[in-house]
């Protein structure tokens, strides 16, 4: 399966839950997407700092010594990517495109 493949099927996935979010060009799917996007990347980066007081500061709040760190940067890590996906569609990205496109601008700088 590649990109173009798991775009479709978030969009078959997405309405069939009656999700919506995906339509090209739609102002209301842009912000409702980006605010979704800052959230989870809130979220993990909430976990990494929780990570950062657990190893350098050797402290950790009790309600917090069982939790699987790892399993829910994994989960929030998804949750960024499904939104991306659904940005991509809205902003009508070819992100296989813009990706190699993208490598190649950042090569020619760092050459």
């Amino acid at each position: 399966m590649d990109i173009k493949d798991i775009i479709k099927h978030q969009i078959i996935f997405d309405k069939k839950l009656n999700f919506r979010g995906d339509r090209r060009g739609n102002f209301d799917d842009l912000v409702f997407n980006t605010i979704g996007i800052m959230g989870e990347v809130g979220e993990f980066t909430n976990l990494v700092k929780k990570e950062i007081r657990k190893k350098k500061y050797k402290r950790e709040r009790k309600d917090e010594r069982s939790l699987d760190r790892e399993k829910m940067l994994r989960e929030e890590l998804i949750d960024i990517f499904i939104y991306f996906l659904k940005l991509s569609v809205v902003l009508g990205v070819d992100i296989e495109k813009e990706y190699f496109k993208k490598l190649k601008k950042v090569e020619r700088r760092f050459k």
